[in-house]
């Protein structure tokens, strides 16, 4: 493909931001590359026994200060936790302490005994009351981090939470964990068609590739799962051919499409109704509606790599980049497509859970976790480029491992461990070869050159960085 950097995100029609993507020299552009980084340390946990244990391993619950009521609603599934051996522990985190969230992690989970450190953990907060800056600290002190929030459509900046979305939540779990255990769940692999060069590349380093990794996995009895390649040509009713597919049976589902992004005009209420729904089809994109009413992915599990479609930040990793690049000349992106990311900001300041985990988490008859991108998604995550190579090749095999995870049973905190080792990894080499050329440059007295493994990494750790899991981290898929 001539263009190397596609991201994964369009307008409310269905048009790509980013129509053609952007071009080797635009990764060499990123300002943060021209300080020195450090990665965030990863404390190693050993603790004895399965991991998978709850009875040794423990299970836990962060929320925000005056909002017990969330813990009620949840009672259900807490009861399962503790029937399973799980002595669950509660963090109530106040304002003054969620805005110090490196300073709480140390104090009130870190330096804890090692036994007394749930493995799982549930945050039970949306984005603006627990930031994202708690699961990279736990997740670095070795914890497996998930979270659920239920917020009441057109409450003020959704701060009332919704009680029935915990409950309905906690009853799914109970009542999917009840059934007899049956047949592996089918692996379903989905690309939208929908003729974009975004989704071509995610095609071509993603499905395809774990496609093939999956049935020699499965050749050679490491994965018992069946495994179907979904594909519906783009016509009128194609998505309603997909729903009627996703909503048969229990189903692991890795799809790769584009996500909604903000149109001038939109309200907070539209924005948070509507930002990052995945357009699965060039028919049409998702309606909350659908996601929230029929059956799709009943008690399984869904990956899906569109922008945007896990929540909003208040302002995205990537706009400095962005932004230098449309004051290039020739400027690599447009101006159009700058305003277009500039508009997916959050309207009022605040970031926010999507409506897509929210609606399809609710669903009676909707999956019991949902892996998904808060902030641009790019196709970079699924690739790699050897040091001194010009050809980007196919790495999707932190997403096979996430998917074979979670069709083969083990608790989902763990679906997320080898895509956080892809992104610590990626970290680590940026850190290394941006503080040698800061070293070299003050040596030499010239302006610092920015290696390009470096500016790629960084990219690839950002993009691996926002994927976040929604749902119950000590769920199962049976």
């Amino acid at each position: 493909m001539k263009s190397e950097v596609h991201l994964l995100l369009a307008n409310d029609r269905g048009i790509p931001v980013l129509r053609g993507g952007l071009s080797a020299r635009a990764i060499e552009r990123d300002p943060a590359l021209r300080s020195p980084v450090r990665g965030l340390r990863t404390r190693l946990r050993e603790p004895a026994g399965d991991q998978s244990d709850l009875q040794r391993q423990n299970w836990g619950l962060l929320v925000p200060a005056g909002a017990m009521d969330r813990l009620e609603a949840l009672q259900p599934l807490i009861t399962l936790r503790e029937q399973e051996g799980a002595r669950h522990k509660v963090f109530v985190v106040t304002r003054d302490q969620a805005k110090h969230v490196a300073d709480f992690v140390q104090t009130e989970y870190v330096s804890r005994p090692i036994h007394e450190q749930p493995l799982c953990l549930l945050l039970c907060a949306d984005f603006f009351e627990l930031s994202t800056e708690f699961e990279e600290h736990l997740r670095a002190a070795g914890a497996r981090v998930g979270r659920i929030h239920f917020a009441v459509r057109g409450s003020k900046e959704c701060e009332q939470a919704d009680l029935d979305g915990y409950r309905a939540y906690a009853e799914k779990i109970i009542r999917f964990n009840s059934e007899p255990a049956g047949p592996p769940p089918t692996i379903l692999l989905y690309t939208a068609r929908d003729r974009t060069s975004a989704t071509a590349a995610a095609d071509a380093y993603l499905s395809r590739p774990a496609l093939a990794q999956m049935r020699r996995l499965a050749a050679a009895n490491y994965l018992s799962s069946t495994i179907e390649p979904l594909r519906y040509e783009s016509s009128h009713g194609s998505l309603d051919r997909l729903l009627n597919r996703l909503g048969q049976g229990r189903s692991v589902l890795l799809s790769a499409s584009h996500g909604v992004g903000a149109s001038p005009g939109w309200s907070w209420s539209d924005q948070r109704a509507r930002q990052g729904l995945p357009i699965l089809s060039e028919d049409r994109s998702l309606d909350v509606g659908e996601l929230a009413k029929k059956p799709f992915l009943p008690g399984g599990a869904w990956f899906t790599t569109s922008c945007l479609t896990g929540g909003t930040p208040t302002t995205s990793a990537f706009l400095p980049w962005l932004r230098e690049l449309a004051r290039l000349d020739p400027p690599e992106i447009s101006e159009a497509a700058l305003a277009s990311v500039e508009a997916c900001k959050s309207t009022n300041g605040t970031p926010f859970i999507g409506s897509t985990p929210q609606a399809s988490l609710r669903n009676p008859e909707g999956p019991i976790v949902v892996i998904a991108h808060f902030d641009l998604a790019w196709a970079y995550g699924f690739t790699y480029r050897l040091s001194g190579g010009i050809v980007d090749r196919p790495e999707p095999n932190a997403f096979v491992d996430a998917i074979r995870s979670l069709a083969s049973g083990h608790r989902a905190g763990f679906a997320l461990e080898q895509i956080r080792s892809n992104c610590s990894a990626a970290m680590q080499t940026v850190t290394t070869k941006i503080n040698d050329a800061l070293l070299r440059a003050q040596v030499s007295k010239q302006p610092i050159a920015v290696p390009q493994e470096a500016a790629r990494c960084r990219l690839r750790a950002l993009d691996l960085g926002g994927y976040v899991l929604f749902g119950d981290p000590a769920a199962r898929i049976r």
